[in-house]
């Protein structure tokens, strides 16, 4: 028979408590079953035996049930927090994957699992900002006092102090209570106002390690002396190790993204600089822009040198106000400014804070534009540096890569700028060339014009004023002429016909300094009138503005030093004339003396050509004369008739007589020519005919001495005839 309560159990009890990598496993077997005999015997009814084996089997089995209960209440227990911290750690895990560059979520989460977890009273989250601590998280109830005194920026944990000693020997610092610590004893005021003012009697300082330096520690504290299990700091620890795994995911993601950014932007200034061969200032403006974001800055300017000084081309982030201040501005070079220093240095130049600088002395224009913290990148071209400047509003020094990325935007812009200068150099080189070609080829015009006009100027008066004014787009072009005393109105090109009727009125006028070519053949040199109404000796102003001109040059024509007239350009726009017009002006007037000497020249030689065609024709009818003496030595009547007919044409007479004195008379002895002569005793001195008879011709009617009117309609048509 079955005694109740003892039922055995053959079986085996077993608990598997997944904590830590632990395998507990609980055991309970009964004792072994023996063979059911087929015959029992019982005991005897008033047996006290069985009834005492009863009693201390239920004893055993229920002090052993407790057992059991304390073991499997462990096991839970012990479960049910290694299923919080697996549930931790997956929440962790879950904000790094999904907030892989952001921490303060990450810290926040850690901070609260882990004093949660540890039972601690708030907790703390270091990170090392260069040779300082500064505070990146914190969770739990802090007292007031306390948060004052603690959180008021980084500083530098002493040595000895619990902090100190996690950071600089990277190994965990578990104190039990602070009140003991050698630091607190010699009153260190960290440690005092941590006991003193926040209450914290127990903490755990876990630094967090990469395998070559400390990134920052983890502490969470307690206001009551009670250490921290051994499995609570392995939490810790491994809460630290996933800082760490945070921090260099977000690192490498942040260089990952920021090696993207810098190269999109470098292909977008590369872009800038394909797409603007011809225009600097695209490239300029997108070169600034991306600097400034890419390296944090608020204000960020780009400053070439023009010959003297630098100015400001390009700005990114300045107010209004500043960017005009800036525009009017011109950096010298020398220590007193940021710029200054770099043309000086020829090298980068970083000013963490200006205002505390003691050689920087544009302290008004650092107010001015709000900035503190300076970098200066020079863009070097041939060794002279052009410029970038980045500015802060906040003493923050730029990181080793944004000043890396800085000196690539330098030489980006450097390249734009060569690009561009070497495209206006060849652009320059074209545009001399054809100039030079349209110089050659206007001269070469006015040279033809000269060729097929050697006896008359004013074509080659006329072609060079018009080349002149459209190869110097010029509003006109007028020429003088100088004759010693007088300047003459020549030629122009380029006004109407009432305007030049209106300057052709003014002239002719003495040389002095009324006019500018009155000036240039005054001074035999070229003179220049930059600005019409600023000259006080011009007394042409009225028709300056009537014909629209602001400024005018005056371009002499010498000869052998001599002046003999001038070249004038007048144009709307006020300024110095180039020098390649210039040069042009004088080689027209060059051409111009060369036309009028040629011109003189040319006279000269046809009046010489007619005075000796006249001397041979007289040698020629003075040798007819005397063939005819020598051929009739005894005949005056063909010396006399060879005499008026050479004289007629020498002379170029329409008639020639010859009248020879007898007594009273002087009859005609030889005539040559229209007119009826009379055949003897002419007219007296007195013009009377003498005896009042008519005198005749010998082979014509009568002389009648009032001409050949009366002499008959005959002797009329003659005479029209021969003067035809």
């Amino acid at each position: 028979m079955a005694i109740p309560g003892q039922d055995r159990i053959d079986a085996t009890v077993s608990l598997d408590l997944a904590f830590s990598g632990e395998r507990v496993t609980i055991d309970r077997k009964s004792r072994p079953k023996t063979k059911r005999r087929s015959t029992v015997k019982l005991p005897r009814r008033n047996s006290p035996q069985p009834a005492r084996q009863t009693g201390a089997s239920v004893a055993s089995l229920k002090k052993k049930n407790a057992l059991l209960t304390r073991e499997l209440s462990g096991a839970s227990r012990e479960l049910s927090e290694s299923l919080e911290r697996e549930k931790a750690t997956s929440q962790v895990l879950g904000i790094i994957s999904s907030s892989p560059t952001e921490l303060e979520p990450v810290f926040e989460t850690i901070l609260a699992n882990a004093t949660r977890l540890c039972e601690a009273s708030h907790g703390t989250l270091w990170l090392w900002e260069g040779d300082v601590l500064r505070r990146a998280a914190v969770h739990g109830a802090v007292r007031t006092a306390f948060e004052a005194e603690r959180w008021r920026g980084g500083f530098r944990p002493a040595p000895g102090g619990p902090l100190g000693r996690a950071a600089s020997t990277r190994q965990t610092i578990h104190v039990a209570d602070l009140r003991a610590e050698q630091a607190y004893l010699d009153r260190d005021p960290f440690v005092v106002s941590a006991v003193e003012l926040g209450g914290i009697r127990t903490l755990v300082h876990v630094p967090m390690l990469t395998p070559n330096a400390v990134v920052g520690v983890i502490t969470i504290y307690r206001r009551q002396v009670r250490p921290f299990t051994d499995k609570q700091i392995a939490l810790v620890t491994s809460f630290a190790s996933q800082v760490v795994i945070a921090i260099e995911n977000a690192r490498l993601l942040n260089e990952l993204r920021e090696s993207l950014e810098q190269q999109t932007a470098t292909a977008d200034v590369l872009k800038v600089i394909s797409g603007s061969k011809f225009d600097l200032q695209p490239v300029l403006d997108t070169l600034v822009e991306s600097a400034a974001r890419l390296c944090e800055a608020d204000i960020v300017a780009i400053n070439r040198h023009d010959g003297r000084v630098y100015r400001q081309v390009a700005q990114y982030g300045q107010s209004p106000e500043f960017a005009a201040y800036m525009e009017t501005q011109t950096i010298e070079v020398g220590r007193g400014t940021v710029s200054g220093r770099v043309a000086l240095e020829k090298k980068l130049v970083h000013v963490a804070d200006v205002l505390a600088d003691p050689e920087f002395k544009e302290i008004a224009t650092a107010k001015l534009g709000g900035h503190r913290t300076v970098l200066r990148g020079p863009l070097l071209r041939e060794g002279s540096p052009v410029g970038m400047v980045l500015m802060r509003k906040t003493v923050r020094p730029f990181s080793e890569k944004q000043i890396e990325l800085v000196t690539t935007f330098a030489d980006q812009a450097v390249i734009a700028i060569e690009n561009v200068r070497l495209f206006d150099e060849v652009q320059a080189r074209t545009r001399e060339t054809q100039e030079a070609l349209e110089y050659q080829t206007a001269l070469s015009e006015v040279l033809g014009v000269i060729s097929r006009s050697p006896a008359n100027i004013q074509p080659v008066l006329d072609m060079i004023a018009r080349s002149a004014a459209q190869l110097c787009n010029a509003r006109f072009c007028h020429v003088f002429r100088f004759d010693g005393k007088l300047i003459y109105f020549a030629a122009s090109y380029g006004l109407t016909p009432e305007a030049v009727q209106t300057i052709r009125n003014a002239y002719p006028l003495p040389p002095g300094r009324t006019s500018v070519a009155a000036r240039s053949i005054l001074g035999r040199a070229v003179e220049e009138i930059e600005d019409i109404d600023a000259d006080p000796d011009y007394q042409h102003a009225d028709i300056a503005k009537f014909l629209g001109y602001r400024s005018n040059i005056a371009v002499p024509m010498l000869k052998d030093g001599n002046p003999v007239g001038a070249i004038v350009l007048g144009r709307p726009q006020t300024g110095h004339f180039p020098e390649r017009q210039i040069e042009l002006l004088q080689m027209f007037a060059d051409q111009a003396v060369i036309a009028i000497e040629n011109v003189r020249l040319f006279d000269e030689v046809q009046a010489r050509s007619r005075e000796l065609s006249e001397s041979l024709e007289q040698q020629t009818a003075t040798s007819e004369v005397l063939r005819v003496i020598s051929t009739s030595p005894t005949e005056l009547q063909p010396v006399l008739d060879a005499l008026v007919k050479s004289a007629s044409t020498l002379c170029g007479a329409e008639d020639v007589s010859i009248f020879r004195l007898e007594g009273d008379g002087l009859p005609v002895v030889a005539h040559y020519g229209p007119l009826i002569a009379p055949r003897r005793r002419p007219p007296s001195r007195d013009g009377a005919v003498p005896g009042g008879q008519r005198a005749r011709s010998r082979d014509g009617p009568p002389y009648d001495p009032r001409g050949p009117a009366a002499a008959g309609k005959r002797a009329v048509r003659r005479y029209r005839f021969a003067t035809r």
